[in-house]
Parts: structure tokens; sequence; C-alpha cells
């Protein structure tokens, strides 16, 4: 008999799981997302995923039509990213793969942007969303320690100066009391002279 009979299914089991995991390794899956964009299909990522706050990036887009790299559209479209309102409009630039184009970006604040695909191409109007990822704040890669990222300052910030607030009217309430109680004192003073 062998070694591997006397052993329990779910051991053996066990055991041909983690070899596959150690031969069999998969690739970390990127997060793009496919939208048609007028005649095009433009899938949209990131250059460097996961997209971190106050990293140097990209948006990347490959972009095709009926399944050919769509080549020249730098110069008739444009990407406009929006955040909370704010608006950064964006040139593509092609990456010297056909279909490949890039806008790079700094992502200032965790979160989903909007992007829009925007403009003209052999005089068809182009508009459409893209989806990128979430930017993620810089805590998902930091170590050891992790320093507070904007939102979380902007947090605080704004609890500090609430708790700045109430101290000044407790302070002004303070000195009217004082000066109440002054004016009472000198009054008091000024009947006991008589």
């Amino acid at each position: 008999m062998t070694r591997f009979h006397h052993m329990p299914a779910a051991a053996l089991l066990l055991l041909l799981v983690l070899i596959a995991a150690v031969f069999f390794q998969t690739p970390p899956a990127l997060a793009h997302t496919e939208s048609e964009v007028g005649p095009y299909i433009v899938v949209t990522g990131w250059e460097n995923e996961p997209p971190i706050v106050g990293e140097r990036n990209a948006l990347v887009l490959h972009v095709t039509e009926n399944g050919v790299p769509a080549v020249g559209l730098e110069a008739g479209l444009k990407i406009q990213v929006s955040y909370a309102g704010r608006i950064f409009l964006g040139n593509l630039e092609p990456t010297g793969e056909p279909g490949w184009y890039r806008m790079p970006i700094l992502p200032t604040v965790r979160g989903k942007y909007d992007a829009q695909l925007t403009g003209s191409v052999a005089g068809v109007e182009i508009n459409g969303v893209l989806e990128p990822e979430e930017v993620l704040s810089a805590s998902t890669l930091q170590f050891p320690e992790t320093p507070p990222d904007s939102v979380t300052l902007a947090e605080r910030l704004s609890g500090l100066t609430d708790a700045l607030q109430t101290v000044q009217k407790l302070a002004i309430a303070g000195i009217a009391l004082g000066l109440i109680g002054l004016v009472l004192s000198g009054i008091n003073l000024a009947r006991r002279r008589r």
C-alpha cells in the first residue's frame, strides 16, 4: 500500500489544492470596462492598477471599430473627467500601439471618477460615458504606518473647526458673564460707600 492510501480524503484534497495554487497561479484581473461609444468599442482602465490617490497615472483606452484598432482619434476626441462638480479636460495621447490611447492624470481624492469621451471623428459626433475603476486611498498600499488621506484630514479639520467655534462661544459667554460680574461688583461697591 502507498502512503497516500491511509491519508484522509480531505487532507489529500487540501494537498492537491495547495499544489495547484503554487504551480497554476493566475495573474490578477485588471478592472477594465467596455463601453459602446458611437461606432467604437472602448475598453477603459488605468495605466497603473489599482489607481491610488496622489500617484501619477493615466486613463488608458483601447478603441476598436468592427474589431479593428481605431487610429488617429487623438485629433478629434477628448476625455472629460469629473468629480464632485469639478471637471478636468484631457487630451488623448497615442501609445504607439494601434488603437491604444492614454490621458495622464494625477487623482487627488479617493472615489469614483466620471469620464466622458467627446468630440467628432470624420464628421461623426462622439459622446460616450466611460467607467474607470474607483481610485483608492493611498492607505491601501502604505506600510508600516498609514498617514491620513485628504478626505480624512478634511473631516478632522471640520470637527476641529466646530469644536473651536464652540470654545469661542463659551469664551465670549464667559467674558460677558465676567463683565456683568464686574459691573455688579462696581455697583455694589458704590452703594456701600454712600
